[in-house]
């Protein structure tokens, strides 16, 4: 039944030919939409001027270039429904949250085309994936395209469970959507502010507050690591390294107890506050240890070259002058080293110039 009402929807409704980036495609070799994919990933192009240029030796206002940028654009934003999901990168977390929001996109497009009961049927599917990593925006959406569908089908206990569902997920989804929020106000806080010091230790201590009362109203991972990030900062504002490392490690614990709801993008920036906070305690033994394993936990992440400054900065500070250049090899030698901003390639540079002299 399902099936046939998908298929009814394709065969009046299909486009003729999916336009996407994938292996056959990108084989193409008199192609100018392969030929732009190339250059850009090359680092050949910086701007509209250099890639009209490349492409028709002309300038960015001609048809032909404008015409091949938009539907490259449309092209290479189908691809994103395509993208593997499965390698080894990629965390079951953010599989599953891509899978459910890949979905609900689903979902959206058999209601829009009144396919009611396969949209209910695949909103089931999700929900029970919501649930167990606790994605509350999605829980929101989909108990409500539940609840509607057992209203149709007045089935009213069915519509009291998805109701219950409905009401105590948007209450936790306000709290985290209020967690970021606090979190976000602690890092402008603490980058730009005409705050005096005081004045902003007092701000980010009402953050904490509120903080620790959302996360024990409220079972939430995003709650949880708004928490421990805005604790870490608070305690690095007052210069209290050993608390900070506390708070990182308190972080870490709950992912060994929680491992489905591991996320690299928030253990990646966790982690570095911690081995910062061993750089200013200038404990080698520990540091060194730390940043050996994070190194081969966010070898991939984008943080890799901080990860690798700290440990530089972490060796120098405790004088293992030795360490330190080896270390330096280490990032050095690394191909993504080549494509680090002009800043970057800066500081470095002053790294290597006081190892030679501290060698």
């Amino acid at each position: 039944k399902h099936v046939l009402e998908i298929s009814k929807i394709v065969t009046k409704k299909k486009v003729k030919k999916i336009e996407i980036f994938d292996d056959h495609s990108l084989r193409q070799k008199n192609s100018k939409f392969n030929e732009f994919y190339e250059l850009l990933m090359n680092g050949a192009l910086q701007d509209d001027k250099e890639a009209a240029f490349k492409l028709y030796g002309s300038t960015p206002t001609d048809d032909k270039y404008r015409h091949l940028k938009s539907r490259f654009k449309k092209r290479i934003l189908n691809t994103l429904f395509f993208l593997d999901i499965n390698q080894a990168s990629s965390s079951n977390y953010d599989r599953a949250y891509y899978s459910c929001h890949k979905d609900w996109t689903l979902v959206k497009i058999l209601l829009s085309n009144k396919a009611n009961a396969t949209a209910a049927q695949l909103a089931k599917s999700i929900i029970t994936t919501a649930l167990k990593f606790e994605f509350s925006d999605i829980i929101v959406n989909t108990s409500r395209i539940l609840r509607t569908h057992a209203m149709s089908q007045e089935d009213k206990k069915l519509y009291e469970e998805y109701d219950s569902l409905c009401k105590k997920y948007q209450l936790i989804l306000q709290a985290e959507i209020e967690s970021d929020e606090l979190y976000e106000r602690t890092v402008l806080n603490c980058k730009k502010t005409t705050l005096k010091p005081l004045n902003r230790v007092e701000l980010i201590q009402s953050y904490c507050d509120r903080l620790l009362e959302l996360a024990n109203t409220h079972t939430s991972p995003v709650i949880l690591y708004n928490q421990f990030m805005v604790f870490a900062t608070f305690h690095e504002m007052q210069e209290d390294y050993n608390s900070v490392c506390l708070v990182c490690s308190s972080a870490e614990q709950y992912i060994i107890e929680h491992p489905h709801l591991y996320r690299e993008d928030k253990l990646a920036k966790i982690a570095l506050k911690k081995l910062l906070a061993y750089v200013h305690l200038q404990d080698f033994e520990k540091g060194q240890l730390q940043a050996e394993e994070y190194l081969k936990i966010f070898e991939k992440n984008s943080t890799w070259l901080q990860f690798y400054e700290y440990y530089l900065l972490l060796a120098i500070h405790c004088k293992e002058y030795a360490t330190a250049r080896h270390v330096f090899d280490r990032a050095y030698e690394d191909k993504r080293f080549k494509k680090i901003s002009n800043a970057d390639q800066d500081k470095w540079n002053a790294f290597e110039a006081y190892l030679c002299l501290l060698l």
